[in-house]
């Protein structure tokens, strides 16, 4: 699986879940491809929503708080400057 077709299936699941919510690839995480469920709106949202979707399509929610949550937050922001550089 590519990185746009995993692409393609979180963002038919963000737009099931939340209008205001957009999918941003974050990296690789656990063997898939992370991505932060971040809030379209302005100001603060609280935590981000993380999401891995595996080689095979299937999605996953980290769940919040978790040592897993934190190490995807990581991975994320890790990711996230690595490009930005």
């Amino acid at each position: 699986m590519t990185v746009q077709e995993a692409t393609k299936i979180v963002e038919k699941y963000c737009a099931e879940i939340s209008e205001n919510r957009k999918a941003v690839y974050c990296g690789e995480f656990e063997g898939g491809f992370l991505y932060s469920l971040d809030f379209q709106g302005g100001g603060h949202h609280g935590m981000p929503i993380f999401t891995i979707v595996s080689t095979n399509g299937v999605i996953k929610k980290v769940e919040s708080h978790s040592e897993d949550y934190y190490k995807a937050w990581n991975a994320s922001d890790n990711y996230l400057d690595s490009i930005s550089l």
